[in-house]
C-alpha cells in the first residue's frame, strides 16, 4: 500500500496548492496542477483495481464523482481514503524513510550521519516532542519546553497551505534566500516550486526537526534539489560562521532572509537567539530595506493625509503623556486612569505607540493619539480591530503602508531626516523634518518637544526588563534567561538589565533631551534610569489638592427625639459637634448644612457652618432618601456657584462623638485609590447572617445565608467574618453623585471603627450626654 499513499500525498499537496492559487487568482498554475492531479489519479485508479476492497473502491467513486473538481471538498475526500488506507492496512508512518536516507547520504554525509545518530539532541531534558497526524493526514509537531510552553512547529490543519502562505512572502527578485529555522520542511519544499532558481539555505540548530522530517515525510524535491542546502549547527559560534560565508559568497542585494518563527521560538539556547536578532536588525537596516521603505512612502503619499504639523496647536504648551509598552506600565494604569478623568484631562496631551494601543482601549484609556513607525507589513496586528476607533493616527512617512492604509480614522503624516524622499518632500511642502532615534517612542519624545510641550512624561517607557516580561498586558515575550543581557542602572538607583537596542534607545534620548530647558522632563517609568528626566510617579505628578465639601444634613421633623438636631447636649446644640468635626478636620475645605429650617440655619451659621440654601420640603420629609438630599446640594452649589468639590463628606448631626482621625483616614483612603468610589464605616457584627432564619406563616424555618451548606451548624469562627455598616462618617466622590445616581458607587471600601452613638431614642441621648460629660 506504500505506492497508493505517495499517490495520495501528491494529490494532497497538488490539490492544496490548487486551492491556495485559485484563491489568489493565478489561473496559470491551476492548470498545470490540474494536469498533474489527473495523472496521479490515473495511477491509483491502476493501483486500486488490484485491490479488492469494496468500501475504497466506494471512496474512489465518490471522489470521481464530485463536481468540487481539486477544491475543498475534493479534498476532504482524498484525506478520508488515506485514513481508511493507513487505518486498515497498518501501513508503517516511517515508509519514506529509507528512501529519505539514501538520498541524504547522497547529497549531504555529514547532515546524514547527524540525523541517524539517536544520540544527538537538542536542549535540556525537559524538551518534550509530539509527533502526530495533522488534518490532512501528515505529520506535524510539538515541541514543549521547560515550564510546559507548547509550540506548533508547523500547522495541525493544512501545512501545505500555511507553507504557501509563507513562501508567497518571499521577495522574488532575489536569488539567494536564508532561511532560519526547518521545521518539518513544508515551507522549504513549497519555496523551492515557487521559485525554482534560487539558491536556499536552511539553517537549523534542532536535529529532531530534521530527523523527524527525514523519518515521516517525503523529501525527495528537497533532498534532490542541489539549489537546497540544509545546514545544521549546534553550537553558536559554527551557526555565526556558516550564516557569514553565505553572505561573503554573494552580493547583498540578491540576498533574502526570513526566519520561520517556530522553530526560532523553539530554541533554547539564548545567545543564538540574540545572534539572529542582531542579524535580523542589522539586515534588515535602511539600506536593505530600501525597496520596502521606498513602496511604503510611495504608498503613504499617494494617500493625500494632513501633515503632523497640523497638530502642533494640540501639542503646544501641554503635558505631553507618551505612553509605551514596557512592563512597568501596568503600574500606572489605575493613576493614569483617573488623571485622565479629571479636570487635568483638558491640559494633557496622550500619544501611545502603537503595540500598546489596543490594550489601552480594552482597559478604558483612550489616548488622543496612536503612533506607529515600523516599516514592517508583519506590524498589522497592532491596530487590527480598532482601525474605526475614532482616534488620530500619526505615522512616519515610510511605516508600513498596510498598516497606514487599513486605518480608517484621521491620519497624519510625518517626515523623517535621514530618508531621501521624505526630506525632498518636506522641503518642498515646507514641513517639518523629525528625527525618528530607530523606535516609535524616540519618534514621539521628537515630535514633543519640537512642538514644545510644556511637560513630556513617559510612561512603559521601560527601555529594559524588570521583571520577566518584556512587554505590559501581554503583547510581549516572557524574558527567561538574562544572562545575556546587560545591567544598567534603574529608576531609584537599582539596577535593569537591558539588552544593545533598548541602551542605544535610551543614550538616543538622553541627548535628545540634554539642551531642551524649557521643557519639563519626567520619566514615570519604572525601568532604566535616563539622565536629564526628573523621576515621579503619575500620582506624584498630578497630585493636587483635592476639593473636599462636608455636608451636614439636618431636617427640622425628628419625630423620636424632638428636634433632635438642635437639641443641647452637653452644652452645644448636637449639630454643633458635627459642624466643629469637619471645621477640624485639615483634609475638608468647606462645611455646609443642608437644612429646611430658618432655625437650624441660623444655629449652624452661629457655629461656622455654611448654609447657602433651604432644603425644600419634598426633601425634608420622613420618606426622603440620601440621595435626592445630596443630589440637590450638588446641583444648586454648581449651578449658582459654579462650585463642583471632588470628594463629599457626609457627617451625620446624630453622631456628635467622632474621631477626626477617621474622617482624615478615610478621605485619604479615597484619594490614594483612584478606583475606589466611596468609602464607609463598618464594624464587627455581634450578630451574623449565617446564624440568621426566615420564618414562614406556619413557623417553618429557612436559612438566611445559603452559599455554605448549613452554614448555620457550623462554629462561628470557621464562618466568614462580617461586618455592618453605621452612618458615622460617608465619604464619596461626587460623580457617584451626578453621573452613577448613588450614594455609594460601585466600589465600596470599609473603613474599621468602634461601635459609636446613633441618637435615635432618648435613651441614645442621654448615653451620649453622659459620655460627652465625661469627655469620651
Amino acid at each position: 500500500m506504500k505506492k497508493s499513499i505517495q499517490y495520495l500525498d501528491n494529490i494532497i499537496r497538488a490539490v492544496s496548492e490548487n486551492i491556495y492559487y485559485k484563491k489568489n487568482k493565478l489561473y496559470d498554475k491551476t492548470d498545470r496542477i490540474c494536469e498533474y492531479v489527473s495523472e496521479e489519479l490515473q495511477k491509483l485508479v491502476v493501483f486500486l483495481k488490484e485491490i479488492n476492497d469494496e468500501k475504497l473502491q466506494q471512496q474512489f467513486m465518490e471522489l470521481m464523482e464530485k463536481n468540487d473538481v481539486y477544491g475543498g471538498e475534493f479534498l476532504k475526500i482524498v484525506c478520508k481514503i488515506k485514513e481508511y488506507i493507513l487505518s486498515k492496512y497498518k501501513t508503517d508512518a516511517s515508509l519514506y524513510c529509507g528512501k529519505n536516507l539514501d538520498l541524504l547520504l547522497k547529497k549531504d554525509k555529514k547532515l546524514y550521519e547527524y540525523v541517524i545518530d539517536s544520540r544527538l539532541s537538542c536542549g535540556s531534558e525537559e524538551r518534550k516532542y509530539q509527533i502526530d497526524w495533522n488534518r490532512i493526514f501528515d505529520i506535524s509537531m510539538i515541541i514543549e519546553k521547560e515550564k510546559r510552553e507548547k509550540i506548533n512547529i508547523c500547522s495541525f490543519g493544512n501545512p501545505w497551505q500555511e507553507a504557501l502562505l509563507y513562501a508567497h512572502s518571499i521577495n522574488d527578485n532575489a536569488d539567494v534566500c536564508i532561511i532560519f529555522g526547518f521545521g518539518l520542511g513544508y515551507h522549504i519544499q513549497e519555496m523551492a516550486a515557487m521559485y525554482p532558481n534560487m539558491e536556499i539555505y536552511v539553517l537549523e540548530n534542532d536535529i529532531e526537526q530534521i530527523r523527524t522530517a527525514i523519518n515521516y515525510r517525503n523529501m525527495t524535491d528537497i533532498l534532490a534539489n542541489r539549489r537546497i542546502h540544509i545546514i545544521y549547527c549546534n553550537e553558536i559560534l559554527e551557526y555565526a560562521g556558516n550564516l557569514e560565508s553565505i553572505i561573503q559568497k554573494y552580493d547583498r542585494d540578491i540576498i533574502d532572509c526570513k526566519m520561520w518563527m517556530p522553530s526560532v521560538k523553539a530554541i533554547e539556547n539564548n545567545e543564538l537567539k540574540e545572534l539572529l536578532e542582531q542579524y535580523k536588525i542589522s539586515f534588515f537596516s535602511m539600506e536593505y530595506f530600501e525597496n520596502d521603505l521606498i513602496r511604503n512612502f510611495d504608498n503613504n503619499i499617494s494617500l493625500n493625509d494632513d501633515n503632523i504639523d497640523d497638530i502642533r496647536k494640540n501639542v503646544i504648551g501641554k503635558n505631553v503623556i507618551l505612553i509605551a509598552a514596557g512592563p512597568s506600565l501596568e503600574n500606572e494604569l489605575v493613576s493614569l486612569k483617573a488623571v485622565l478623568e479629571s479636570n487635568e484631562r483638558q491640559n494633557i496631551c496622550v500619544i501611545c505607540v502603537g503595540k500598546i494601543s489596543r490594550k489601552l482601549l480594552e482597559n478604558k484609556i483612550k489616548p488622543d493619539y496612536i503612533a506607529v513607525t515600523d516599516a514592517k507589513d508583519s506590524t498589522r496586528w497592532q491596530i487590527s480591530g480598532i482601525e474605526d476607533c475614532g482616534i488620530p493616527l500619526l505615522y512616519l512617512s515610510t511605516a508600513a503602508s498596510n498598516v497606514v492604509s487599513s486605518y480608517t480614522g484621521k491620519r497624519y503624516i510625518a517626515y523623517q531626516n535621514g530618508f531621501e524622499k521624505a526630506e525632498k518632500m518636506a522641503e518642498i511642502k515646507k514641513n517639518t523634518l523629525f528625527d525618528t532615534g530607530g523606535s516609535v517612542a524616540t519618534f514621539v519624545i521628537d515630535v514633543a518637544i519640537r512642538f514644545k510641550c510644556k511637560s513630556l512624561i513617559c510612561v512603559g517607557l521601560d527601555l529594559g526588563y524588570a521583571g520577566e516580561s518584556s512587554h505590559a498586558l501581554g503583547v510581549g515575550k516572557k524574558i527567561v534567561d538574562k544572562n545575556r543581557l546587560k545591567k544598567v542602572e534603574a529608576v531609584g538607583g537599582e539596577v535593569i538589565y537591558t539588552n544593545k537596542n533598548l541602551d542605544l534607545y535610551r543614550k538616543w534620548i538622553e541627548k535628545r533631551v540634554s539642551n531642551e530647558k524649557n521643557i519639563n522632563m519626567i520619566n514615570a517609568s519604572h525601568g532604566a534610569r535616563i539622565n536629564g528626566m526628573e523621576e515621579k510617579s503619575i500620582k506624584d505628578i498630578f497630585r493636587k489638592k483635592y476639593e473636599v465639601l462636608a455636608v451636614i444634613p439636618a431636617r427640622s421633623g425628628s419625630k423620636s427625639v424632638k428636634d433632635k438636631n438642635i437639641r443641647l447636649i452637653a452644652g452645644k446644640p448636637m449639630i454643633a459637634y458635627s459642624i466643629e468635626h469637619a471645621l477640624k478636620s485639615p483634609s475638608i475645605n468647606r462645611v455646609i448644612v443642608s437644612t429646611d429650617s430658618e432655625v437650624y440655619a441660623n444655629i449652624s451659621k452661629e457655629y461656622g457652618a455654611e448654609v447657602p440654601f433651604l432644603r425644600p420640603d419634598e426633601y425634608a420629609t420622613d420618606t426622603a432618601l440620601d440621595i435626592d438630599v445630596f443630589k440637590h446640594a450638588l446641583s444648586y452649589l454648581k449651578e449658582e456657584e459654579n462650585y463642583v468639590p471632588d470628594i463629599v463628606v457626609q457627617l451625620r448631626p446624630t453622631y456628635p462623638i467622632r474621631d477626626i482621625q477617621d474622617i482624615e483616614n478615610m478621605i485619604k483612603y479615597l484619594i490614594e485609590h483612584p478606583d475606589v468610589d466611596s468609602v464607609r464605616c463598618v464594624a464587627p457584627a455581634k450578630e451574623i447572617p449565617y446564624k440568621m432564619w426566615f420564618m414562614d406563616q406556619d413557623g417553618l424555618l429557612e436559612p438566611i445565608m445559603k452559599d455554605i451548606p448549613e452554614c448555620y451548624n457550623m462554629p462561628r469562627q470557621q464562618l466568614p467574618k462580617v461586618y455592618y455598616q453605621n452612618a458615622c462618617i460617608d465619604v464619596f466622590r461626587t460623580t457617584v453623585v451626578t453621573e452613577k445616581d448613588s450614594m455609594t458607587g460601585d466600589v465600596i471600601a470599609g473603613y474599621q471603627m468602634n461601635e459609636n452613638y446613633d441618637i435615635d431614642t432618648e435613651e441614645d441621648f442621654i448615653r451620649a450626654s453622659e459620655s460627652i460629660k465625661r469627655g469620651l
